[in-house]
């Protein structure tokens, strides 16, 4: 649902680069600067509400697990050692004039997003996927990353991999959905989304495939 479910880095829109990467060589708040230091993403409390109407998109967010690489790489299972870097996954997403429109069971977004991703693959996971240099590893998702993205960093820390990559994208989805409950459900997948309308703002929750996703909205 919703740009923030497939829009993507790691589906070919904002999120699963990392993973395609990995499994190649054998992934809200304020501002940070690496993996390790990025913001956590936190699920909102679940009210309902009336969510008709046009939404500003005030801010967004996501949080990753291993599954959720295994996914975007196929189904491959990746190694336990893996487990701990990769649900450390972190990324940050700025609105610029991005919009939700939910009128009569249809969605319509508009808009972009700078979207910008933090992710650590440590010495543990890369020497279970026998991945003997990390140097080597690191300067290589760089330049894949470089040429994807708007910007890329990665950098050897511990005898691992950071990086930061970042670019703009369209905040474009359409679709349908319905209200059951404290729920949001669309039609481009049936989890139950919750939701919370207070007044004029708004928080949505979205859960897919090991992604966990935050969405704030105003109008």
């Amino acid at each position: 649902m919703l740009g923030i479910r497939s829009s993507g880095l790691w589906n070919g829109g904002w999120v699963g680069a990392a993973a395609v990467a990995l499994m190649a060589s054998s992934a809200c708040g304020g501002e940070t600067t690496d993996g390790s230091s990025s913001p956590a993403c936190v699920a909102p409390a679940s009210c309902g509400g009336d969510i008709t109407g046009l939404w500003h998109v005030t801010s967004m967010c996501a949080n990753y697990s291993q599954s959720f690489f295994e996914s975007v790489g196929g189904g491959t299972t990746l190694p336990s050692e893996c487990t701990a870097s990769l649900g450390r996954a972190r990324s940050q997403f700025t609105p610029i004039d991005a919009t939700i429109d939910f009128q009569n069971g249809q969605y319509v977004e508009a808009g972009t997003v700078q979207e910008e991703l933090w992710a650590t693959f440590d010495a543990a996971c890369l020497n279970a996927l026998q991945i003997p240099d990390a140097g080597t590893f690191c300067s290589r998702l760089q330049t894949q990353y470089q040429a994807t993205f708007d910007s890329a960093t990665c950098t050897t820390v511990g005898g691992g991999c950071e990086c930061v990559v970042s670019r703009t994208a369209p905040f474009d989805q359409t679709g349908g959905y319905s209200v059951q409950g404290n729920d949001l459900i669309f039609t481009s997948g049936s989890a139950p989304n919750p939701f919370c309308v207070k007044g004029n703002t708004a928080s949505l929750s979205i859960s897919s495939s090991g992604l966990t996703a935050t969405m704030g909205l105003s109008r």
